[in-house]
């Protein structure tokens, strides 16, 4: 039996130490045939984009080089955490446009994150950019597990009987038009029956994915969100406008970019979309169970400790205004 590689983010490493590996190198053919010279994608946090790059740059060499940028939007959430967003902007976009815009060695690029921030703020220039979303039928299958995957891997540890289970609880996301598996979740799923030998699944991208900005706007939140909330906890769905070119400043303006964030970062799965004379919008619900589960605890208790601080902040204004 193959090890099960969790954590694991080296393609080399993979094949040195013959552990578990889904195939996923056909990735390399389509960026190469199918890809710009830069190209973007965006997808939640541990759906093998470290990896995809690391197959890209084991597998694919010559005279000019492959730029491979992992996850480029995580300085910047931190940036805006810590007080320095506009400088880490200017950092980057320095960065991008002197590595994939004036570099005449560069044969192509590869660029991933959560995030399809507008190239106003960060891609100025790069008119060659393309950008793979998750909402796009290119490249769908090139991130996470398919179907038939995962119904390989379980089948390979001989846990066949647990697929309708790994489907209510990991699948529901859907790239293209093609249903995608959480890999890190379907992983620790067959490692915990197979090595730990537990009985039941568990959220396991609970704890894995970045989620400040997500508490920090639910903190901010009003009564009609959490109404919203409490419909798409029920099963229910919702209709947002869809905004693509999202940069951190924009997180406070609206309510509806709480919801895009949340589709963007995994948190929420497409339905259906509609488009009238100016706008795309989307209709949206919670992706599987195990995503249900981080809505029901981690965002419910947010909620209620912000009625909780509000309510303290009401108090003390009675106190000093002598109403009690």
């Amino acid at each position: 039996m193959k090890k099960i590689g969790i954590g694991y983010e080296d393609y080399k490493r993979f094949i040195d130490e013959n552990m578990y590996y889904i195939d996923k190198t056909l990735l390399i053919r389509d960026v190469v045939e199918k890809g710009g010279e830069v190209t973007l994608f965006t997808r939640p946090r541990r759906f093998g984009k470290t990896l995809a790059l690391s197959t890209c740059l084991k597998k694919h060499h010559g005279e000019n080089v492959i730029v491979l940028i992992d996850e480029y939007d995580v300085p910047l959430e931190n940036a805006y955490y810590e007080g320095f967003y506009k400088e880490m902007v200017g950092f980057i976009r320095s960065l991008f446009e002197s590595v994939l815009k004036t570099n005449d060695a560069l044969k192509f690029g590869v660029v991933t994150g959560c995030l399809r921030i507008s190239k106003e703020s960060i891609f100025t220039g790069l008119n060659h950019l393309q950008i793979n979303f998750m909402r796009d039928a290119s490249f769908a299958e090139g991130f996470g597990f398919t179907q038939l995957e995962t119904e390989a891997m379980l089948r390979d540890y001989g846990i066949t009987d647990r697929i309708p289970e790994a489907k209510k609880w990991y699948n529901g996301y859907l790239f293209g038009d093609t249903e995608i598996y959480n890999p890190w979740s379907v992983i620790k799923f067959v490692d915990s029956i197979v090595i730990n030998g537990k009985k039941f699944p568990e959220p396991y991208w609970a704890n894995t994915s970045s989620n400040t900005i997500i508490k920090d706007l639910v903190w901010n939140a009003d009564e009609e969100m959490k109404r919203q909330l409490d419909v798409l906890i029920s099963g229910g769905t919702i209709e947002k406008r869809i905004h693509e070119d999202i940069t951190y400043d924009d997180i406070h303006e609206s309510e509806d970019n709480l919801w895009n964030f949340l589709f963007f970062t995994g948190y929420m799965r497409k339905v259906s979309e509609r488009k009238n004379d100016k706008y795309v919008y989307m209709t949206m619900r919670i992706p599987n169970i195990e995503i249900a589960s981080i809505y029901d605890s981690q965002i419910r208790i947010w909620f209620e400790k912000r009625v909780k601080e509000s309510n303290k902040g009401e108090l003390n204004k009675a106190v000093f205004a002598g109403r009690t």
